[in-house]
């Protein structure tokens, strides 16, 4: 290789390099400002709202509006709760499934979240929905 030249490998390795460095920054920040514990916090509410519906015989639902702005995404019986799509400190927790509930629901930044359960299903939405 000829001097001033610059290889292929060492590009990589800059970028490889930058980006760790991003994701070990973005995560320091997020831990100190505490919001990891938030939305940690907020999905392990939401996980026991889930299983304290699962557990009662009958039709009801919870209204949660404590969700400080933050996106949230159920997968069977998992809640993840971030920031944007490219939030690498999600607050993940998850709850126990119950019979046919198959949740794939991602809410976007929501004002607030019900967790309904009609008929022995649990489901999320932003509204409430009818009982029947």
């Amino acid at each position: 290789m000829k001097k001033g030249e610059v290889s292929l490998w060492f590009l990589i390795e800059i970028i490889g390099a930058f980006l760790i460095g991003y994701l070990l920054f973005d995560v320091s920040v997020s831990i100190a400002k505490g919001t990891i514990y938030e939305k940690l916090n907020i999905a392990k509410d939401l996980a026991m709202q889930i299983n304290t519906l699962s557990g009662i015989p009958g039709n009801a639902y919870i209204i949660n509006k404590n969700l400080h702005g933050y996106s949230l995404y159920f997968s069977n019986n998992k809640i993840e709760v971030f920031k944007g799509d490219s939030d690498q400190t999600k607050g993940t927790y998850y709850f126990v499934k119950i019979g046919k509930s198959n949740l794939d629901v991602k809410l976007n930044n929501p004002k607030q979240v019900v967790v309904s359960k009609i008929n022995g299903e649990i489901k999320i939405s932003e509204d409430i929905q009818s009982l029947r």
